[in-house]
């Protein structure tokens, strides 16, 4: 649990950051009180004070030790909150520090603690090893930091809290800044050496209205900011109040407030004026109030918001859900959890580009020639161009209505750099631009397989045979294929020789032979080998026995095991008059399955 003093907010024990980089490495800061925290190749060995913040860095599978992992703080108590990646892939780390010796060389930004608890910002190397310069951020109230990203341009950007007064930096005339506000909002120099600006919200009490739960910085430089407030007697002695009085827009999504919602509000670059872009509320009215028990959660790039909420707790109220939802009523008598979607449509003109092959989704090659569709998801643009990067003329511009999708077919092979191009006059950022490699060949395996069905019957043993016709331009290799079984067990590399298998339950299974040779066009095609492994059959019929020339007489399947392949089966044979007066036929029934071993 965090002390006291730093833990301002209901949940912020629980506050802690987990993001990726391009290499899908894995980065976390959060706190520990413990005096034996496993430190790898980092530049703080040892434990400043009761807490520290900790940094730690992980590769993708989580193999082995940290790439890094160290303690961050000095000795006071420190909390590690959020983290975010610079330009150059230096660490961002900031939270909150009661510490009068916060590790690091400071910036003009803070250079001392200006009140018992200050935030910070440190900036440490993407190895780990070295912190490379920090700044407190505070007044000579409580101040702590629960949001860091970047914008475009590299600059760095701040979201917290604070029970001081946090003034107006350099907002133009007519901008947005809400005088006395106790949410904080600044845009840094890129080495943290002071502020580009800084501006607050709020109603003017003596705490916060909100804890903060996501943070963002979109492509036009507009910020956005979530967060809960309570006025109800559990909550007061936390440092949030009531959401009551906050600030919404003629658009809200939930102009209105019981005070214990929810809060969304995102402010147009280097807040300008007049008023915020977009602001509301949202979450139930009456009931126990709605909350987060400390995390964060996220927007997207293009200011969606996922937001995960203790709800309707106690009962006494209805969380608003959206038709078709998972579960639009609440279950049990305690808190659920809720989550909800949000897009503020705000972010500029954006493009996602998605490629269909032969009806397959998100498929990038082929071979030669090769049709592919091509498709923006995303389809707020007024305009398109497409480049398909192989010669031909760009396509466009397009209408939205029509251009949001195009067909093309490559007519030669190689490795294609296909790019869309959104555009929107009216948007900040007035076009965006895709791309997607597409890759087109003319070596084309045509991939063949059987099974077989080995001794004993009684168990359920295959053989799968690859009868790829072999290619000479290019010889496959003992690694060029994988079996995949079916059944959930490991997929085996392979080339061409046969392959065993054995199951473990009767059953059909849909067997695939899978192409992982990228050498052809054709990768990853695959074909279907379908095993219908069952138990040994007692082959039985029923029918007539006795019968009146010319008798038309019907023979249903009725044996134990595996039925035949439609399901039942039917035999019908007519008797004709042979002797004056009677004739007996006899009527048998053998069958042999294609992966089976006996007779029925």
């Amino acid at each position: 649990m965090a002390p006291p003093l730093l833990q301002q907010n209901y949940g912020d024990d629980g506050r802690s950051e987990v993001i990726l980089d391009g290499a899908n490495n894995i980065y976390l800061t959060s706190s520990t009180q413990s005096a034996n925290f496993p430190v790898f190749n980092g530049f703080q060995t040892s434990r400043g004070g009761l807490q520290d913040a900790v940094v730690i860095k992980m590769d993708p599978d989580l193999t082995g030790d940290p790439l890094f992992s160290t303690y961050l703080g000095g000795s006071g108590n420190d909390a590690g909150y959020v983290l975010s990646l610079g330009p150059t892939g230096e660490i961002f780390v900031a939270g909150g520090t009661e510490s009068a010796d916060f590790p690091g060389n400071k910036t003009a930004l803070g250079t001392t603690n200006a009140g018992g608890i200050d935030g910070f910002v440190a900036r440490i190397s993407n190895n780990g090893t070295s912190l490379i310069s920090s700044a407190y951020v505070g007044t000579t109230g409580i101040d702590q930091i629960y949001g860091i990203q970047f914008d475009r341009n590299g600059y760095p950007y701040i979201m917290g809290q604070t029970t001081g007064t946090m003034s107006a930096i350099n907002i133009p005339a007519g901008g947005f800044y809400q005088d006395r506000g106790k949410i904080f909002v600044a845009k840094l120099q890129r080495d943290l050496s002071g502020y580009v600006y800084r501006t607050a919200i709020g109603t003017g009490q003596s705490v916060p209205n909100i804890s903060p739960t996501a943070f963002l910085v979109d492509r036009c430089e507009n910020v956005y900011v979530s967060g809960w407030g309570s006025g109800h007697p559990q909550m007061a002695r936390f440092l949030t109040t009531t959401t009551s009085g906050l600030i919404t827009t003629s658009d809200a999504l939930q102009p209105n407030t019981d005070g214990n919602d929810f809060y969304f509000i995102v402010l147009r670059r280097d807040a300008a004026g007049p008023g915020p872009l977009y602001a509301s509320f949202f979450g139930q009215v009456g009931g126990y109030p709605d909350h987060v028990d400390g995390g964060t959660s996220r927007f997207d790039r293009n200011g969606v918001i996922y937001q995960t909420v203790c709800a309707n707790c106690i009962g006494g109220a209805v969380f608003p859900t959206t038709p078709g939802a998972w579960a639009s009523t609440k279950s049990g008598d305690q808190c659920n959890m809720a989550m909800f979607k949000i897009a503020f449509n705000l972010s500029g003109v954006t493009s996602q580009l998605r490629s269909e092959i032969g009806g397959v989704v998100n498929d990038t090659a082929g071979c030669v020639p090769l049709d592919v569709t091509f498709t923006d998801l995303v389809r707020n643009a007024q305009q398109y161009v497409w480049d398909f990067g192989d010669g031909t003329p760009q396509v466009g511009p397009l209408p939205a209505a029509t251009g949001y999708t195009q067909t093309h077919t490559f007519t030669s092979t190689g490795v294609f750099r296909v790019m869309l191009i959104a555009i929107d006059p009216a948007s900040c950022n007035e076009r965006d631009t895709t791309y997607m490699n597409i890759r087109v060949g003319d070596l084309e395996a045509n991939l063949q397989a059987s099974v077989v069905k080995l001794e004993p019957c009684e168990n359920f043993n295959y053989q799968f045979n690859n009868i790829t016709p072999t290619m000479p331009a290019r010889p496959y290799t003992d690694t060029s294929f994988v079996w995949d079984f079916g059944d959930g067990s490991p997929r085996v590399r392979a080339g061409l020789n046969p392959v065993t298998h054995s199951y473990a339950n009767p059953g059909t299974y849909n067997a695939k032979l899978i192409l992982v040779d990228t050498g052809f066009c054709n990768y990853p095609d695959s074909i279907d080998v379908v095993v219908r492994a069952s138990a040994n059959v007692e082959a039985d019929f029923t029918g007539p026995t006795t019968g009146c020339a010319p008798l038309d007489a019907t023979f249903t399947y009725t044996g134990s095991g595996d039925r035949p392949l439609n399901g039942i089966l039917v035999i019908r044979h007519q008797v004709q008059r042979i002797h004056p007066h009677w004739q007996t036929r006899l009527i048998y029934l053998v069958r042999r399955a294609a992966t089976r071993c006996d007779w029925w």
